[in-house]
């Protein structure tokens, strides 16, 4: 009994955790399991089910054998807590999307939420647990595992270490860069590695130890990453977040160590063997084998285009004459001159909500609006446009809003200025909180916005209500995950809506237009 009593105390309070955190929070943002008040669909696609029946059964499973192998201490069962949290979501997104860089990535979305879920759960296991008798394995040397671990990370970086948050001169272990920062990042994951196994495995012993020093050496490559930012962004007035890029840096680095983490376990056990095991010269055969498997996969990645990992490229398309173009780091005219733009934001075209339907969302759009635009030395405008206007019934554009769109097209072309189509959203569509709308605890009803049509507008039952802003709304999270799984092919419409768009041009109008 005493050997189940601290798995099954951990399980306990994470499933009252997660059980509060879903009462308490219906949005999800918070919980690691959100309720909305969605009714999952078989129709939709296991995606919907997934954080229920995947997610759950995953983070208990993972947490009792943390519990068993890490549980005698406070900081290891912490750790060991948020490698549960973070594989049970790698799990989930796997089953979701199907692809395991995605599932790799959507890990580091969890990091947040698992830090102190982690805390509390470590907390009331050592509390109500039964004492155990503390471990103290003799380790053998960390260097081999940690440099295999840091020699395949450029194999296997995925997509992590993606993004704006990860500045030029920012080091990370993916090809593209180069040789010079995945160099610097493969040193740097090796010794934090290294570091991190002695601090692990004399506490944990087996796989989970050196696992576990993956997940921390993760963390600690983040932290790198994120001070090395600061500095090469200039600091606090460069052009990243400095907290932002440190939250994204460690949970990149977090998802990576958990997801992979397993090599570090798998790679320390024949290692302490073969260090235990011979003596003298012999001794240094696992750093021998480490390092060539280090200097060969630097090569394999760098030096061998056929064996690099695959990076999709985007099909180069040559634009149309007069539109922009970029040109490595610069915006171009297309004949080799630099356009520095600036712009303004254009929104009389949105369908917005209106509470009251003799009151106007906006003023009509004029080509005196342009002419004053220019007037103030702005050349680009931001052209919101609403999908709602656009195609109000599925398949069918609507002539007077195009009309409207080609207006406009032609007034910025008459005074010089550039155009940026944008097919706006706020809080997904203009529709209200539906009159006598009950909404949960810490969240309220909401006006509408704008955005998409109702037709394309899925949200399997959630209520049309906001928690601390439109941005955050059940029903609004719920159409997008549909429009993103493409249910009822609400997707495709929209991107067949863009294809069938006719060309805008002072001597070619709109024409309406069907899908």
């Amino acid at each position: 009994m005493k050997s189940v009593r601290r798995p099954v105390v951990a399980q306990s309070v994470m499933l009252v955790l997660v059980v509060i955190q879903a009462v308490v929070d219906p949005t999800g943002l918070l919980a690691l399991v959100g309720w909305s008040g969605a009714t999952p669909s078989l129709a939709a696609g296991p995606w919907s089910f997934a954080p229920y029946v995947v997610f759950v059964p995953a983070l208990l499973a993972a947490l009792w054998w943390v519990a068993v192998r890490a549980g005698d201490r406070f900081w290891t069962l912490a750790a060991g807590t948020v490698l549960a949290v973070l594989l049970a979501q790698a799990a989930t997104a796997l089953v979701m999307t199907g692809d395991p860089a995605i599932a790799g990535r959507a890990a580091s979305f969890v990091a947040a939420k698992a830090l102190p879920a982690a805390l509390i759960v470590a907390a009331f296991t050592r509390w109500f647990g039964v004492p155990t008798e503390r471990l103290s394995p003799a380790p053998g040397s960390s260097w081999p595992p940690a440099v295999l671990f840091a020699a395949l990370a450029p194999l296997l970086a995925g997509l992590w270490w993606t993004g704006a948050a990860y500045a030029p001169g920012i080091p990370s272990p993916r090809p593209e860069n180069g040789i010079v920062p995945v160099s610097i990042a493969m040193v740097l994951i090796a010794a934090a590695t290294a570091l991190s196994l002695r601090w692990t495995r004399p506490r944990v012993p087996g796989v989970l130890g050196g696992w576990l020093a993956a997940l921390v050496a993760g963390g600690i490559f983040g932290l790198v990453q994120a001070a090395v930012g600061f500095f090469v962004d200039r600091g606090p007035g460069g052009d990243i977040w400095p907290l932002m890029v440190a939250y994204l840096a460690v949970a990149d680095g977090l998802a990576f160590g958990a997801c992979l983490g397993w090599i570090v376990g798998l790679a320390a056990a024949p290692a302490d063997r073969l260090r235990t095991g011979r003596a003298g010269q012999g001794a240094r055969v696992p750093e021998l084998i480490a390092a060539s498997a280090a200097i060969i996969s630097l090569g394999a990645t760098l030096l061998v285009p056929g064996f690099t990992p695959a990076v999709a490229a985007p099909e180069k398309v040559s634009p149309p004459a007069g539109f922009l173009r970029a040109e490595g780091s610069r915006i171009t005219d297309g004949k080799g001159n630099q356009v520095l733009l600036r712009g303004v934001n254009v929104n009389q075209l949105v369908d917005f909500y209106q509470p009251r339907s003799e009151v106007p969302a906006t003023r009509p759009l004029t080509e005196g609006d342009y002419a004053g635009i220019a007037a103030q030395g702005f050349n680009v405008v931001r052209l919101n446009i609403s999908w709602s206007a656009l195609e109000p019934e599925r398949g069918s554009l609507d002539p007077a809003y195009l009309e409207q769109i080609t207006d406009a097209v032609d007034w910025v072309k008459i005074h010089g200025i550039y155009t940026v189509l944008d097919t706006h959203q706020d809080g997904w569509w203009n529709g209200p909180s539906a009159e006598g709308t009950t909404c949960r605890p810490g969240t309220e009803p909401m006006w509408g916005y704008d955005g998409a049509p109702e037709w394309a507008t899925i949200t399997d039952g959630a209520p049309r209500c906001q928690f601390t802003g439109r941005d955050i709304s059940p029903t609004g999270n719920r159409s997008f995950q549909n429009f993103y799984f493409n249910t009822d092919g609400v997707q495709t419409a929209l991107a067949k809506t863009w294809a069938s768009l006719p060309p805008a041009s002072a001597t070619s109008p709109w024409s309406p237009a069907t899908t």
